[in-house]
């Protein structure tokens, strides 16, 4: 048996559950006595203005409120929000709204139906488990990027597994970063997880003050701090990626600036699905991932650095050992402690010691003065005193060196 509106209504009263209708083309809303006693509206003093109704819902609930009509109507999805109303004698009462919007036939306005109630306690509490649990993830994923941070040693890299983490611990629907080229002034993505439908290929964001700069993303870069769009589908500014930001069901986004030294070079970009979703907590946490990043980034700089600068000495010094080896006749280097520093190579052939001996060895080891003949244990035939020859050997002088160029020169 098909139930009439009216005793449908009367059995929602009776339960204490409120109805609402709102036509959004002629822009009227109607609620039953139940609805608007529990927006505390006196009898007869709502008279189907949806703005007096939308004044009665707390500011910052307001735009949450909007947001999810809004959502929902444009994904032809079911509504549920909830929203905290002020009533006139400034008590506050928790309503929960659900409904669904009505397909008419062409050339007549788009309605919402819905019923409101009132949230018992136990659900309000439901909503701070929500709220923990939503910290909760974004703590697992600020811990994954710390342990990223330690292991990682490409930039590159580094980026991909953060964009991971937020998405898979954090759970934020997509998370990319970019770098900036300053000769376009575009930031280009080069990171991300989460985009399924290659939405970051399709858009184009810069660091200027022209239109698809004036996102969260173009404004943290150019203002140094953090930018969130808890209701993007509101945002004015963010109209030239509504269309795409429907597409991926995306309603709150934010951007960061990651700096190296006291430059910001790079965004971190955070979506989710709900709207309101950054909140203090989860924007100071946020922060501190970028913040990580920055720390990171300036590492990573010294580090390469430090590798640059040994694979300069290193060709350094392979130029000098071939040139020292190129050089005709024995030549060696020594320090005031008479440690040796440099040899060629035919210092080794014509002394017969290793390099690993040579470093252990004194000047004087060579000299008649240190009573020790080195040619005597390699090769007795010869003699440094009488060895004309030996006396002609080329040396070379050096910033700390004190070359001997042969027995005579050395007393």
């Amino acid at each position: 048996m098909r139930v009439g509106e009216d005793s449908l209504r009367q059995a929602l009263e009776a339960g204490g559950v409120g109805s609402l209708e709102w036509d959004l083309g002629r822009d009227v809303m109607v609620l039953s006595g139940q609805a608007q006693s529990l927006c505390g509206f006196g009898v007869d003093e709502f008279e189907g203005s949806p703005g007096l109704f939308l004044s009665r819902i707390c500011e910052q609930d307001r735009l949450k409120f909007e947001s999810a009509v809004q959502s929902s109507r444009e994904f032809h999805q079911s509504l549920r929000a909830e929203f905290q109303i002020r009533r006139p004698d400034g008590s506050l009462c928790r309503l929960v709204c659900q409904g669904s919007w009505q397909v008419e036939p062409p050339g007549r306005s788009e309605s919402f139906l819905g019923v409101l109630l009132e949230m018992p306690p136990d659900q309000a509490i439901s909503q701070r488990d929500q709220e923990i649990d939503r910290l909760s993830n974004l703590y697992a994923a600020l811990s994954q990027v710390n342990h990223a941070i330690v292991w990682t040693r490409e930039r590159d890299e580094l980026f991909g597994k953060v964009c991971k983490a937020l998405v898979e611990q954090g759970r934020v629907k997509m998370a990319w970063i970019g770098l900036h080229d300053r000769l376009t002034r575009q930031i280009q993505p080069v990171a991300s997880f989460g985009d399924k439908s290659n939405y970051l290929p399709s858009i184009q964001i810069f660091s200027d003050d022209r239109p698809e700069g004036r996102g969260p993303a173009g404004k943290a870069f150019r203002e140094g701090r953090p930018h969130i769009r808890n209701h993007m589908l509101l945002d004015e500014e963010a109209s030239p990626w509504h269309q795409q930001l429907r597409q991926q069901g995306w309603l709150a986004g934010a951007a960061f600036p990651i700096r190296q030294g006291e430059e910001v070079t790079a965004i971190l970009a955070v979506y989710a699905g709900q709207a309101e979703f950054f909140q203090q907590r989860e924007v100071a946490l946020l922060t501190e991932v970028a913040d990580d990043l920055s720390f990171a980034l300036q590492n990573l700089q010294i580090e390469q650095q430090r590798r640059e600068g040994e694979e300069r000495l290193r060709h350094e010094r392979d130029f000098s050992d071939a040139l020292l080896n190129s050089l005709p006749g024995v030549l060696y280097l020594y320090n005031q402690e008479g440690k040796f520093l440099r040899w060629n190579r035919n210092f080794q052939r014509v002394s017969g010691y290793t390099a690993e001996e040579i470093t252990q060895m004194h000047p004087w080891t060579f000299s008649q003065q240190g009573k020790v003949s080195w040619f005597p244990k390699r090769s007795p035939k010869f003699s440094l005193g009488a060895n004309p020859k030996w006396r002609r050997i080329s040396c070379a002088r050096m910033a700390n060196s004190c070359p001997i160029t042969s027995p005579e020169s050395a007393r």
